[in-house]
């Protein structure tokens, strides 16, 4: 493969999360990709499995991707970040939830201010295999009045190549 280059557009590109949606890795039994567009289209789910949505505070949300090349191989560090709002029950039953289901992992579809929709934990070479995994759950109540409560969730997988784009339904 040969080097690809790289046009500038004058697109918005403010940075943030839109939305987000988490499903556990293993109730995704197969997915239709596009190897001429580079996208996944479409994902077929085990019978009664739904995306769960993620409202969490606003301009908590952010994936990092980090390509790393080291002794000729590739290795791609995903990073999707958000913060719910305080530490109540509700905050606390989704902590748990997001615990128990790391043990399958988990699959992410983020959208961003832009309306792009990346796949995040699911890959051509390895399917849901390298899903997300959580990193940490912080829980804060703050140390002054001003500051917010709130329930700060990492997760991170680690594969060999950058989130694609996923333009199917949810």
């Amino acid at each position: 493969m040969g080097l690809e280059g790289y046009s500038r557009t004058c697109s918005k590109r403010s940075g943030g999360i839109k939305s987000l949606h988490l499903i556990e890795a293993d109730k995704i039994l197969s997915a239709a990709y596009n190897s001429l567009s580079g996208e996944f289209e479409a994902l077929t789910l085990a019978e009664g499995a739904l995306w769960a949505g993620y409202d969490f505070v606003e301009q908590s949300g952010s994936l990092t991707q980090t390509l790393a090349v080291a002794g000729g191989s590739t290795a791609v560090e995903h990073r999707l970040c958000f913060a719910l709002h305080g530490i109540d029950q509700a905050a606390r039953l989704a902590a748990d939830s997001l615990a128990e289901s790391a043990c399958k992992g988990i699959v992410a579809v983020v959208e961003t201010l832009q309306g792009e929709r990346l796949l995040v934990g699911y890959s051509v070479l390895f399917g849901g295999e390298k899903a997300l995994r959580v990193e940490r759950i912080t829980s804060s109540t703050g140390a002054a009045l001003a500051d917010k409560t709130s329930t700060e969730v990492v997760l991170t997988a680690v594969d060999t190549s950058l989130s694609r784009p996923f333009t199917g339904t949810l």
